[in-house]
């Protein structure tokens, strides 16, 4: 198989590993002239239909995610038969070869490297995807410490419906939700347990449940309670057991509510222990003693003024042991009580693992301090994270929504309540404001007037109408809009409709005006004029003579139709001029 060139382009060079569905090399580009991993599924899974759609389910669901936590896929293709993944080669160990060579990992690298796989769940859970199969098995850890999570070979959609024969439980046992092991379909929730086992199995080097068959353990993933990780590894604080708790809660809803909280919540923590204060006893400045056992004089405060500091002695082989006779400055009780201790353990009169563990004993962890949570609403969301992080808290993103008040990309809600009182280091989640709504102005332009109002109204949109002649456009119609169509307007702006009333015109209130200039707004408007009634004040109806203080002579007295009249083009308009 060494050797042998797939698709015209990846040769393979080494076996690195294998699974029950693959077999993963360790191949060559020709193309690019890159490493890269080549995953092809074993020969006797190629004509299964059902393994072969998972195969390429993998290759679907990794394509479409681009993280730096996450594999990356260059290709997918078929070669004689064999099926293959060509993936990012990644130099380093899984995880759980880090874990079986150095046992349990040093707190700051394991919440680092789990955070690290928190935001390559969170990635995918944001891109629809489920893992289903989150292990240190399945990350990798490049010779930076960046960890990478790959094998997607059991991922599904979110919203993929749950498998047609609920006896067959497809995961790993020992990482296997409960909800999983009951034969339920596979959430965010179901991978965040299996990062929380992933946590335990970094703080204590062991996994949190065994058993001599798969079955055994899924039953008690289900029944039982773990031994908390401080309790099997007394290096750990208390308060590590509540991370692994909480994203190991036998009820989904109790979990983390996403990856990101849970890495966000990890960070912090971490962030807290790298940058506490806290008391602790200065050490001595006195070089180590030397490959021959002597052990300098040194110049140290009398124990009555600062207490002993015990260091483990380098060797407790029998060989001579040199003390520096005591100079009249002092006597360096420190040292003196340290050769005393040491050469009692080598006289086998006390026993060496008892007092250096005694000398060692960890002071009690220092509780979390309480923090009282600030008012985020309005700040933008840059502001509120540094605010979070100066306090020792968590912004944690819990998604966007619109809003009529606040801008986008401000704080719109928190999701614990200003002046709460949390611990040091706890997750606050925060929504984003969208800004406005807006909307998408809808064609509304030859629907009769009803229609558009409704259609305008049923997308949030106020309506303003005004009149408009139109000699192609039937009267009731919309000639036009404003703004037009496709316009993005926020949730019930107005949008004015132009409705045509025909081929006609709105008749003006001509009372008062000059004959000439009465005769040519009617000629304008495409009407038509006839005689001039010409009336003297005694011709005019008693009724009407009021007329007579507000019409000088040669001015138009009356009008038929009377002003405000929609005529059809061409009506005639008569008009009673008072004679000059």
């Amino acid at each position: 198989m060494l050797d042998t060139i797939l698709g015209g382009r990846y040769r393979l060079v080494e076996r690195i590993g294998e699974g029950g569905m693959a077999i993963v090399y360790r191949a060559e580009d020709t193309l690019l002239g890159r490493p890269v991993a080549l995953k092809i599924l074993r020969d006797e899974y190629a004509a299964d239909a059902q393994f072969l759609a998972r195969f390429r389910s993998e290759a679907q669901a990794a394509a479409a995610l681009s993280h730096p936590n996450i594999v990356n896929i260059y290709d997918v293709g078929e070669d004689a038969g064999r099926h293959y993944i060509v993936m990012e080669y990644v130099a380093g160990p899984t995880l759980k070869q880090v874990v079986q060579q150095r046992g349990a990992l040093p707190l700051a690298q394991a919440l680092e490297l789990t955070a690290q796989i928190c935001a390559a769940a969170d990635a995918a859970h944001r891109n629809g995807i489920v893992h289903r199969d989150l292990k240190p098995q399945n990350v990798l850890v490049n010779g930076d410490g960046l960890a990478k999570v790959a094998d997607f070979g059991l991922a599904q959609p979110v919203t993929a419906p749950a498998a047609p024969d609920a006896a067959t439980v497809l995961g790993t046992a020992h990482y296997l939700s409960p909800e999983q092991a009951q034969g339920q379909p596979a959430t965010p929730a179901s991978d965040i347990y299996a990062i929380g086992v992933t946590l335990y199995e970094l703080l204590t080097g062991r996994l949190p449940f065994d058993g001599l068959t798969a079955e055994e353990v899924a039953l008690k993933q289900i029944q039982q309670v773990p031994t908390p990780p401080s309790e099997l590894n007394d290096r750990l604080p208390p308060a590590v057991d509540g991370f692994v708790a909480k994203a190991m809660a036998k009820d989904p809803a109790q979990r983390y509510a996403s990856a990101r909280e849970m890495g966000s919540a990890l960070q912090a923590y971490r962030q807290l222990g790298e940058g506490r204060t806290i008391p602790f006893q200065p050490q001595p400045g006195t070089a180590v003693p030397a490959a021959t056992g002597t052990v300098p004089s040194a110049r140290l405060p009398h124990p009555a003024s600062a207490p002993a500091t015990f260091l483990p002695p380098r060797s407790v082989a029998a060989q001579p042991v040199q003390v520096a006779p005591a100079a009249s400055e002092g006597v360096d009780w420190t040292l003196a009580l340290l050769l005393l201790v040491t050469l009692a353990c080598i006289a086998g009169l006390v026993p060496l693992g008892l007092t250096v563990r005694a000398a060692f004993t960890p002071p009690a962890p220092t509780p979390l301090p309480d923090v009282s949570v600030p008012n985020l609403v309005g700040l933008p969301y840059a502001d509120a994270e540094a605010r979070l992080q100066a306090l020792g808290l968590a912004l944690v993103n819990e998604g966007e929504r619109f809003d009529e008040k606040v801008p986008a990309g401000r704080i719109v809600a928190q999701t614990v309540p200003s002046s709460s009182i949390v611990k040091w280091g706890d997750p606050v989640g925060v929504v984003v404001s969208k800004g406005p709504e807006l909307i998408q102005v809808p064609g509304v332009t030859g629907l009769p007037l009803a229609d558009a109002q409704s259609r305008l109204m049923a997308v949030g949109l106020a309506v303003g109408r005004q009149e408009s002649r139109s000699p192609t456009v039937p009267a009731g119609l919309v000639i036009s809009q404003t703004p037009p169509e496709a316009t993005a307007l926020p949730r019930g702006a107005t949008v004015t409709v132009t409705v045509s009333i025909g081929n006609k015109v709105l008749l003006p209130d001509l009372m008062g005006k000059p004959e000439a200039e009465a005769q040519d707004t009617i000629r304008g408007l495409g009407l038509n004029t006839t005689y001039v009634n010409y009336q003297r004040p005694e011709d005019v109806p008693p009724s009407e003579r009021w007329r007579l203080a507000r019409v000088p002579p040669g001015c138009v007295l009356s009008q038929t139709p009377p002003a405000g009249s929609l005529l059809e083009v061409g009506t005639t308009v008569y008009l009673a001029v008072r004679k000059p």
